[in-house]
């Protein structure tokens, strides 16, 4: 919500409506979910604020369907899912991951805004559980 606010301050109702604040460079997100009862002025644009959006795939908190109505409104979403739940994954892969993935995007003003800085590389081997397949094909069939 704060991301589409901050890219549309210009639209009505907007939480940012006058206040001089730039959009975000990137944002990450675990375990994140839409929820109807927010208000996002979005335009006629998906956000354009790369984002990391990580999910368990045990998660019993956010459904995949609202996971995934989530990432739709992204125009550059990456999308990890860890074999746990509800949490942000602490093994040492996930750790070296995300250490790897804030450096990648350094202090970048501006020019990496449509793109992610550097391919940063997965820290699980492709997962394909039933929800989450649908979940990329959804999201393959919107590019």
């Amino acid at each position: 919500m704060v991301l589409a606010h901050l890219e549309n301050p210009h639209i009505e109702g907007s939480l940012f409506q006058g206040i001089d604040h730039p959009p975000f460079e990137f944002a990450v997100l675990i375990s994140g979910f839409y929820a109807p009862w927010w208000s996002i002025p979005l335009g006629p644009h998906r956000l354009r604020t790369p984002s990391l959006h990580i999910f368990g795939i045990n998660d019993i908190m956010v459904s995949p369907e609202n996971m995934a109505r989530l990432i739709g409104y992204f125009k550059s979403p990456r999308v990890e899912i860890h074999q746990g739940g509800h949490f942000i994954p602490r093994t040492l892969s996930w750790r070296r991951f995300l250490v790897d993935y804030l450096s990648s995007r350094g202090t970048h003003t501006g020019s990496a805004r449509s793109q992610h800085a550097v391919a940063v590389r997965s820290p699980t081997p492709p997962l394909c559980w039933e929800e989450f397949c649908s979940i990329q094909r959804m999201l393959d069939d919107a590019s």
